[in-house]
């Protein structure tokens, strides 16, 4: 199909999924015929939307919403396991709403179960600004839930700045299904001239409520991100962003030695960040790492954590600093070769914007000082130690010596929240007879 289209593709093409993405250069071409389009596609050619003020070649770093210029494409990617299939996708839309070009994903694989595809619409005219885009994206993903109302998007195609893999032809799964259908832009859309407006999008949900943030990053930072590795990056800033997974504490009270603060007494909020453990099969415990199609939404909730636990030490924290934050998360306990950039950004932005009032976590009653290990206490047996003394001091507020055991344990049952075993209240009375003894 003849058409005059300006697109930018990935400098070199790519047999699999790459994984170093900060070093893919891209480079805008003209498309005049759109089966030489597809064709790069199938070959292995990355794509994106066009981008203003760049040389012939840039970087991944320029590709951001203050730099987009247009785009005559709108992609959806499905990613989903136990998804419809791009047959049965392609079969049962309507005509009018088939997609221009539907190709499979280097990592699609029907006999795992694994539906992985893109959907590119091309239109007639240029789509000038993301808030269009986004309008679009919308548009046809309301379309499509009316055919398959289950059907799950990658959100990150939302952002009008993204980065879309092309495939691999000659892999054994591969498939592709075109039409010649052009699109108009809709004409429900109130188009303003924001071509040049530093608008980011919020890719992340959070009580269905869309809201927009615009990062504060340094070039020097921006620039480092996208060109370094993510090592190097984590030792060049670490001196400069701390890396705290806890609020920080003043352990106020001091028992046998123990330093602890009492959270529940002094009604003080404490928020960690706790890991899962498994067991390697060396039979080592170690901390999990998390699975793949759960890594955004596993930075998103571990970036609020971060945002509260700089409220809670008296001050903000910065863009620059939770970004760090994030990539650390990334680094240690995630899969990062295959994760973009531009997705810890699109997640540190939406987490910049959340509501932080009903951010659920784990309240203890005290916290024990850890550098009770040079004492030669464990964290464990000092636990153990404040744990008790806390018990008896409950038990003293409410015990009753003019009743017997029995009486003071079913009492004890009906306040609550008070440990009120036989052997706890039979413990609690022989200390209580020792420090009366040992006052006389």
């Amino acid at each position: 199909m003849r058409i005059n289209l300006k697109i930018t593709l990935s400098k070199q093409k790519y047999s699999e999924k790459p994984t170093r993405y900060h070093l893919i250069k891209l480079k805008k071409q003209v498309i005049e015929d759109l089966e030489d389009f597809f064709e790069k596609i199938s070959s292995g050619y990355g794509f994106s939307s066009n981008f203003y003020d760049h040389d012939e070649e840039f970087g991944m770093g320029h590709k951001t919403t203050s730099n987009f210029d247009y785009t005559n494409l709108v992609v959806l990617d499905i990613d989903e396991e136990k998804s419809i299939s791009p047959y049965e996708f392609y079969d049962k839309m309507p005509h009018e709403y088939r997609p221009t070009y539907t190709y499979t994903s280097y990592r699609h694989n029907p006999q795992e179960e694994k539906m992985k595809y893109h959907l590119v619409y091309v239109y007639k005219e240029k789509i000038k600004n993301i808030k269009q885009y986004q309008h679009e994206y919308d548009r046809w993903v309301s379309t499509i839930k009316q055919t398959f109302p289950d059907m799950v998007f990658d959100s990150a195609c939302r952002s009008g700045v993204q980065y879309i893999n092309g495939t691999n032809k000659h892999l054994p799964y591969f498939k592709e299904y075109k039409s010649d259908n052009l699109f108009d832009l809709s004409h429900t859309f109130d188009l303003v001239d924001e071509d040049k407006e530093n608008i980011k999008s919020c890719l992340v949900r959070n009580n269905n409520i869309k809201k927009e943030y615009i990062l504060t990053l340094t070039g020097q930072f921006q620039e480092d991100l996208h060109t370094m590795k993510m090592k190097q990056f984590i030792e060049k800033y670490r001196q400069i962003y701390p890396y705290f997974t806890e609020n920080q504490l003043e352990y106020n009270k001091d028992y046998n030695g123990i330093r602890y603060v009492d959270l529940e007494e002094d009604n003080i909020e404490h928020i960690k960040i706790f890991r899962k453990w498994s067991i390697s099969k060396e039979g080592k415990r170690e901390i999990a790492r998390t699975k793949e199609g759960k890594r955004k939404k596993t930075l998103y909730i571990k970036g609020l954590y971060f945002r509260k636990i700089w409220e809670l030490n008296g001050q903000p924290i910065t863009d620059e600093h939770l970004v760090f934050c994030l990539l650390c998360e990334l680094f240690q306990y995630m899969d990062y070769s295959d994760f973009p950039i531009e997705e810890v950004l699109n997640v540190a932005q939406y987490v910049q914007c959340a509501d932080l009032t009903n951010l659920k976590h784990k309240q203890p009653k005290y916290k024990i000082d850890p550098s009770i290990k040079s004492s030669g206490y464990s964290l464990q047996k000092a636990s153990s130690i404040v744990r008790g003394k806390r018990t008896m001091e409950q038990i003293a507020q409410y015990y009753d010596f003019s009743k017997s055991i029995r009486e003071n344990e079913k009492e004890l049952k009906q306040i609550g929240g008070v440990p009120c075993s036989r052997g706890t209240l039979m413990k609690f009375l022989k200390l209580y007879k020792n420090d009366n003894n040992n006052s006389k």
